[in-house]
C-alpha cells in the first residue's frame, strides 16, 4: 500500500514513509498537545507540493482565527487557500442531524481525484449529540462513505490513549496516532505515539514533539531507528594535538572509535576537547562540536586564550558548533541534531563537551540503549568521538561507561599545597597502550602531559562499574 510523505520533519519515518493512501486516521490527544498545529501544517505542505486538501472544522470559531494560528508559522502560504486548501463549517449542518454531515463532505469531495480530507475536532460533534449510538452510527457510516470515494482522511479529537477504547471515531479508524503532553521536571515535553497505522512498520513507542515557528518537528527515540553495528574499526589513529597526548593513548584515539573521558570540575576536559577539535582542523578534518553552555562564539574567544584558534574553521563551516537548552530540549532532539550536523558537514571527528547535560532526561532504563544507539550512529557516519562526562572523586564509574571503546579517567589533587591535575588511561579497545599515571600541565597551546610521581594519586578507582546505574548516567 502506498503511502503520503507528509514533510513534517522526520514524521514520515515514524508512519513507515508516510501516511496510508484512502485510509482514514485518528489523531487524538489532550487540549494542547498540538493535534491542530499538525494537522494545520500536513494540510499546508501537502497543499505546497500541489495537492488539495478540504479542512472541515466542527466548532463556530471564525476560519479568519484559524488563518491568523497559521500565520504564526513559516510554513504558511496564505496563496494556498481557496483554491488548494477549501475551509468548511459543518457546525450548522450537523444541526440538521449528522447524515446531513456525511451528504455535505460527498458533496465537496466528490470532483476530488484523490481526496485529502481533515476533520478538526469530531469531539465537538460527540459532545453535541448526546445519543451515542447516533454517534456511533454516524461514525460508521462516514467512514464507509469515505473509504468508497478513496478519500485519505485525518480526523483530530480531544481524547486521551486511555479513552480511546469508547471513541466511535478510534473504532472505526484504520490508523490512530495520540498526541501527549506532560511535564517532566523544568520541561513540558510533547510525544507523538502511533497505536495502528494501517497494517505499516510504524515505529513504535512515544516519540518527543518539538512545536517552534517552523511548525512541529518530531524526533524519534533514537535507539528505534539504530541498526546494529558490524564490521570493525577503520584502522588507523587520528592525534590528539601533541606528541605526550598521543604517546598517553597508545599513538593516537584509534579512528572510528567512541572515548570517554571521566573527570571533576577544573580537570581540563574542555581544553583537551578543544585541543583534540583543533588537532583536527590542522589535519583536515571537519568536526563538530556539542555544548550545552560554549556558543561558537565563545568556544572562539576561549581557543584563542589557548593559542588553539577555531574562528577560521568557524567561519569555513569546517567546524559546526551545535547548542542545546538542556532544560527546554530532550535527549532525542539532541541527538537528532548533532547526527544531522555530521551527516550535513561530512565530519570526520566529534566531540561531546558535556554528556551529562544530554542525558539526566532520559528514562534510566533507556539510558543503555541511548548511549549506544548515539554511539554507533556517529561511528557509522565515520566520526572518532570524544566525550567528556563530570565525575567527583570517589563516585563509581557510570553504567554508561560500557559503551565506549575507550575510557580515560582525571582527578584534580592537591598535593605540596598545589592543585594538580591527573590523567591515566583505563582501556582502550584492542590497542595497547600504557599504563602511566600523567600530570596534566595546561598553558599555550593546550594540555600537555608528564609522567606523575611515583606517590602521585590514582585518578580513579578503574575496576568499579556501577550496575544499579540509578541517577548516575547523568555524571
Amino acid at each position: 500500500m502506498g503511502g503520503i510523505p507528509l514533510g513534517v520533519p522526520n514524521l514520515d519515518i515514524v508512519l513507515d514513509g508516510g501516511l496510508p493512501e484512502s485510509q482514514l486516521t485518528v489523531i487524538a490527544g489532550s487540549s494542547g498537545a498540538g493535534k491542530a498545529s499538525l494537522v494545520q501544517q500536513i494540510a499546508c505542505l501537502h497543499a505546497a507540493g500541489g495537492g488539495h486538501v478540504l479542512y472541515v472544522t466542527t466548532v463556530t470559531e471564525p476560519h479568519s482565527s484559524l488563518v491568523a494560528h497559521l500565520s504564526s508559522f513559516s510554513f504558511f502560504d496564505p496563496s494556498l487557500l481557496g483554491e488548494n486548501i477549501k475551509f468548511i463549517n459543518i457546525f450548522s449542518i450537523s444541526r440538521q442531524g449528522l447524515s446531513a454531515v456525511t451528504s455535505t463532505l460527498l458533496r465537496s469531495l466528490r470532483y476530488e481525484r484523490n481526496p485529502f480530507l481533515i476533520i478538526e475536532g469530531f469531539r465537538s460533534l460527540r459532545d453535541l449529540f448526546g445519543d451515542a449510538r447516533e454517534v456511533r452510527t454516524f461514525a460508521y457510516e462516514l467512514a464507509g462513505t469515505l473509504a468508497s470515494i478513496r478519500a485519505t482522511t485525518l480526523i483530530t479529537t480531544d481524547c486521551r490513549l486511555a479513552e480511546l477504547q469508547d471513541a466511535p471515531e478510534a473504532m472505526v479508524a484504520d490508523g490512530v496516532i495520540v498526541l501527549d503532553g506532560f511535564w517532566t521536571g523544568l520541561r513540558w515535553q510533547r510525544t507523538l505515539q502511533v497505536v495502528k497505522l494501517g497494517g505499516r512498520k510504524s515505529l513504535k513507542g512515544p516519540h518527543f514533539l518539538e512545536i517552534g515557528d517552523n511548525g512541529l518537528t518530531v524526533y524519534p527515540r533514537f535507539e528505534s531507528v539504530y541498526s546494529p553495528l558490524t564490521g570493525e574499526l577503520p584502522g588507523g589513529r587520528v592525534g590528539w594535538g601533541s606528541a605526550d597526548l598521543d604517546a598517553a593513548v597508545g599513538g593516537g584515539l584509534p579512528r572510528g572509535s567512541a572515548t570517554l573521558l571521566l573527570g571533576p570540575v577544573g580537570l581540563g576536559k574542555t581544553t583537551l576537547s578543544l585541543q583534540f577539535t583543533h588537532a583536527g582542523l590542522q589535519s583536515g578534518d571537519n568536526c563538530v562540536y556539542l555544548s550545552p553552555s560554549e556558543t561558537a562564539e565563545r568556544l572562539a574567544a576561549k581557543s584563542a586564550r589557548l593559542d588553539l584558534d577555531l574562528g577560521p574553521a568557524l567561519a569555513t563551516g569546517a567546524l559546526r558548533v551545535v547548542n542545546y537548552n538542556p532544560v527546554d530540549s530532550s535527549a532525542d532532539q539532541v541527538a537528532w541534531e548533532l547526527c544531522n550536523a555530521v551527516q550535513a558537514g561530512d565530519v570526520n571527528r566529534v566531540v561531546i563537551d558535556g554528556l551529562g547535560a544530554v542525558v539526566p532526561g532520559l528514562d534510566p532504563a533507556r539510558v543503555h540503549g541511548y548511549v549506544s544507539a548515539l554511539l554507533g550512529r556517529l561511528r557509522q557516519q565515520g566520526a572518532t568521538a570524544l566525550a567528556t562526562l563530570h565525575q567527583e572523586e570517589g563516585e563509581p564509574l557510570p553504567f554508561l561507561a560500557r559503551r565506549f571503546d575507550n575510557l580515560i579517567l582525571g582527578r584534580v589533587a592537591t598535593v605540596g599545597g598545589e592543585r594538580r591535575r591527573y590523567l591515566s588511561v583505563a582501556k582502550m579497545r584492542d590497542s595497547a597502550h600504557p599504563s602511566t599515571i600523567w600530570e596534566i600541565e595546561i598553558g599555550s597551546g593546550g594540555a600537555r602531559l608528564v609522567p606523575a610521581a611515583r606517590n602521585s594519586p590514582v585518578p580513579s578507582k578503574e575496576g568499579q562499574i556501577d550496575d544499579q546505574h540509578s541517577g548516575r548516567e547523568g555524571g
